[in-house]
């Protein structure tokens, strides 16, 4: 999933899929670490809320996206190593 910021709109959209933008679901702001879905599109629901857990130098630390909690890749992959579970591809 991005999240994807313009001058007039946020949007969550899934870039693996052909058409990205075409199942999007629309954010607005809350506050400064907070957006919530303004409009679902069948994966979450309206009115959710999407929370930003910042380090202190700025960096996102996680994000909690409707009730789930998703991490940038390297520390996810480094937490996986850490539990040592293996991935199949």
């Amino acid at each position: 999933m991005e999240i994807v910021a313009t001058e007039k709109v946020v949007v969550a959209t899934w870039p693996n899929s052909w058409w990205p933008f075409n199942d999007r679901e629309d954010l607005e702001y809350v506050d400064k670490q907070t957006l919530k879905v303004k409009r679902a599109n069948g994966f979450s629901a309206e009115g959710e809320l999407v929370h930003y857990d910042f380090a202190k130098n700025g960096s996102i630390k996680s994000i909690r996206y409707c009730g789930q909690t998703m991490w940038p890749e390297s520390k996810y992959l480094t937490m996986i190593k850490k539990k040592k579970t293996i991935i199949v591809d």
